[in-house]
């Protein structure tokens, strides 16, 4: 496509019409020649006044003679020693080492954010995406969610923006509408005691507690105590504890916190083959509720339950990695995931049935935080009486609706710079999604009012309203499935929102090192919401509760894990990801989340009276994310420093080696390939993004589609098999820690770790591979950035 500021014809696909972004034909910026009745004219109206043409010249060519002789005979060639000496001023300018001419005419409009963001509007989003007319009830492609995206619509149709919807009839899993899921004590066959997850806490406008994806369940199982579900948990029960899992023993394996913060979600899969039929999670108070319990303070409350996921899938289950649409086949499960039955109760419920567990007891390094120190691993099973396990989920069919405004740009309107949100819960929401939507629907507010100060961004702008995001990120999984090869091709960056206040401790930034160069730009300009130090930057403070993971003048994004709207983005269609937010204070603490995610106490009380009261951290939150729209939506050069990858990456190699050694594998291979990254980042940047000519439009389009490309060229056609089938993106994935985190070279690590319970032989060869796909993943990163020397 040519670049002719915004004159392009014709419309490139399906997906351009729909958005409505490249389907304008206008015409074509030439000029073909005038007819020949005007030629006439103007040869006759020449000829007849050739005389006076004739006197003009001859005047011109005396003037000329006249300041020739006296500038140059008649003027001393000596020049005044008090003047400077003239330079001579080349056609072309000298190449800037600086990278100021690179920012666009946007920047300007920056300053403009802050005075622009409003609390009003900020505070009426949340009550609109929380409780539009009453009721908390807003999951996907409910009548609540429904409601907001025709309210996003009309909102956005006044702005004059272009919307659009795109819908998706998808499988969602809700609880069963005639039967609860609970836990039965059974004591000579009958029941001495129910635990019904929220039976004291649930509002009738809520959904009630269930996991999603999770198989129901109706049997007597003997329980079992397994920590965490961690390897080194199976180990000990085996090994110390001295219990077997036999596979005709039903089992119930009561976890701590498993499928919920520190397990990855491959725990189920790692019960299933130990012998579980079924899963019981509780969160344990040690790690949720270090502070008081709401609301004295911001821990979960001992009757509190989690809403969680029951396998690592994200997207339609019904049509992993084909996108949900009419006449599509359903392909069951391609990837071979075990799932198991899944419960989650309450940590009060938890120290309950920890208590009536058999013999032995667990040992110390199992003990959480309950009142009640008596956990116990279990004979398997109770010691009087026995378990029934009841889950009761049904599956349903389910229409589900994106909602987009585009902004077409005025330079680039094939290039997209994507920000997103989804807005359905599960719950109340108000800090997940509610805080992503009120700064989300605020940004666009601010985008339209810049537009009517007069700015006209060089690149398209896409807002994406998505629909299913608690249900597995369904609505982003199956835009990006259907449109992944135009994204790959056209996307520049996407920017997420879903969890945009989760605290008022320090801003965080989950993603790819790509946008380093941004938040350090962006962050160092907005002042911090803390009244005590508002002449503070945000930048400032990011560092002082980071202090590990950045240097003076540097700073290491989190990497990205899973189970945002980012995800799909970065691992399928290999377009520049990050998750933005400001947190809470995770130090010593091992949840994914804030304390209160996916429960009913998550109200816009508790934002208002534990997390923000003022609004402040709102504001501040859609002030940098305001800057980072502008300056990747206008910048000529995308605000983008390869050096801080290739960094980035030498970083993660320097903690895996600290955490594996190299007894399994020789890193030789691995340090080659990123040393020959960072000699590619630093002559690409120095002689290529440093000297270039940002006049020349078609440099410039080549250069941001380097920058860009070095992030497609991650992705492995096979993709993180060893940890999840879907992930395709050899650096970032979730860490062995815990799905909700993110790792660097997360495949490689999570190898490594599995590698340490198998034969040396078995070792090499596992991890090898992985190892070799890393290696290649690497190279051609380094290739997208001295592509022209390939080939010479």
């Amino acid at each position: 496509m040519a670049i002719d500021g915004g004159r392009s014809t014709a419309a490139y696909s399906r997906f351009a019409e729909e958005m409505d972004i490249d389907s304008d034909a206008v015409e074509v910026n030439t000029r073909g020649g005038y007819n020949e009745g005007k030629m006439d004219t103007i040869k006759s109206c020449f000829m007849m006044r050739w005389k006076l043409w004739a006197v003009i010249a001859l005047c011109m060519l005396a003037f000329l003679f006249g300041f020739l002789i006296t500038h140059i005979i008649v003027s001393p060639c000596k020049v005044d020693e008090g003047t400077p000496a003239p330079s001579t001023i080349p056609m072309i300018p000298s190449s800037n080492t600086s990278t100021e001419h690179h920012e666009g005419e946007g920047r300007k409009y920056i300053e403009k954010i802050a005075g622009y963001i409003n609390v009003k509007y900020l505070k009426s989003n949340m009550e609109q995406f929380t409780e539009h007319d009453g009721s908390y009830i807003h999951d996907s492609g409910s009548a609540g969610t429904i409601f907001n995206a025709q309210e996003i619509k009309k909102t956005w149709g006044a702005y004059g923006f272009n919307v659009t919807e795109k819908k998706y009839k998808v499988q969602l899993t809700r609880p069963a509408k005639n039967k609860q899921s609970k836990l039965q004590i059974l004591y000579r066959g009958e029941v001495s005691q129910e635990i019904v997850p929220g039976a004291t806490t649930q509002n009738q406008n809520l959904l009630p507690p269930f996991c999603v994806n999770s198989p129901s369940i109706g049997r007597e199982v003997d329980p079992v105590f397994i920590n965490y579900g961690m390897p080194e948990d199976f180990h000990f029960f085996v090994n110390e504890a001295e219990r077997s899992f036999e596979v005709n023993v039903l089992l119930g394996l009561l976890c701590d916190t498993a499928i919920v913060t520190r397990g990855e979600k491959y725990n189920v899969r790692r019960c299933a083959q130990h012998g579980g039929i079924g899963v019981i999670a509780f969160p344990d108070p040690e790690d949720y509720a270090s502070d008081s319990a709401y609301p004295e303070g911001r821990g979960l409350p001992p009757d509190a339950v989690i809403r969680d996921f029951a396998s690592p899938l994200f997207g339609d289950p019904r049509t992993p990695s084909l996108p949900s649409l009419n006449g599509v086949q359903e392909e069951g499960n391609i990837y071979n995931i075990t799932t198991l039955p899944t419960l989650i109760i309450s940590y009060g419920d938890a120290a309950n049935l920890l208590s009536k567990l058999g013999n032995p007891p667990a040992p110390p390094e199992w003990i959480g935080g309950l009142p009640s120190k008596d956990y116990f691993v279990g004979g398997p099973g109770l010691q009087n009486g026995t378990l029934k396990m009841i889950v009761a989920n049904e599956k349903k069919d389910q229409e589900i609706t994106n909602i987009f405004a585009t902004i077409r740009g005025s330079v680039e309107p094939d290039r997209y710079v994507i920000l997103g949100c989804h807005r359905d819960s599960l719950t109340a929401g108000a800090v997940e999604p509610g805080s992503g939507m009120a700064v989300f629907m605020e940004l666009s507010r601010l985008v339209s009012q810049l537009i009517s100060d007069g700015w006209t961004p060089r690149r398209t702008i896409i807002f994406a309203s998505w629909d299913g995001g608690d249900d597995g990120h369904i609505g982003s999984t199956e835009w990006v499935e259907e449109n992944k090869e135009i994204l790959n091709q056209r996307a520049v960056v996407y920017i997420n929102l879903d969890e945009a206040v989760a605290g008022n401790a320090t801003f965080a930034a989950e993603g790819s090192a790509i946008f380093a160069k941004a938040l350090r730009n962006a962050t160092q300009q907005v002042k911090t919401p803390d009244s005590t130090s508002s002449e503070e930057s945000v930048f400032n403070t990011w560092q002082k509760m980071n202090p590990e993971v950045g240097g003076e003048n540097y700073y290491q994004l989190e990497p990205l894990g899973v189970y945002t709207d980012a995800t799909p983005f970065l691992h399928i269609a290999g377009v520049p990801s990050v998750d933005l937010k400001y947190t809470y204070n995770k130090s010593g603490r091992y949840i994914p989340r804030y304390p209160l995610w996916h429960t009913s106490y998550d109200t816009i009380e508790y934002v208002e009276t534990m997390i923000d009261p003022s609004w402040n951290v709102h504001k501040t939150m859609a002030d940098i994310a305001g800057h980072l729209l502008v300056m990747y939506a206008d910048d000529i050069v995308l605000p983008v420093d390869v050096n801080d990858y290739a960094s980035t990456i030498d970083s993660y190699v320097v903690q895996l080696k600290a955490k594996n050694g190299s007894e399994i594998l020789d890193f030789d291979q691995l340090d080659a390939a990123v040393r020959n990254l960072k000699e590619a980042a630093e002559k690409f940047h120095d002689k290529y993004i440093l000297q270039l000519d940002v006049q020349d439009d078609m440099k410039v389009r080549e250069a941001n589609d380097r920058l860009v490309a070095m992030e497609r060229a991650f992705l492995s056609p096979n993709g993180q098999t060893n940890i999840y089938p879907q992930l395709r993106h050899m650096i970032y994935g979730p860490s062995s820690e815990g799905a909700y985190e993110g790792e660097g070279l997360a495949p490689l690590a999570y190898a490594l770790k599995a590698a340490h319970g198998m034969p040396s032989d078995e070792k090499r060869n596992q991890a090898g591979k992985v190892m070799s796909a890393t290696v290649v993943a690497i190279t051609k990163a380094a290739n997208a950035l001295v592509v022209d020397e390939l080939f010479t």
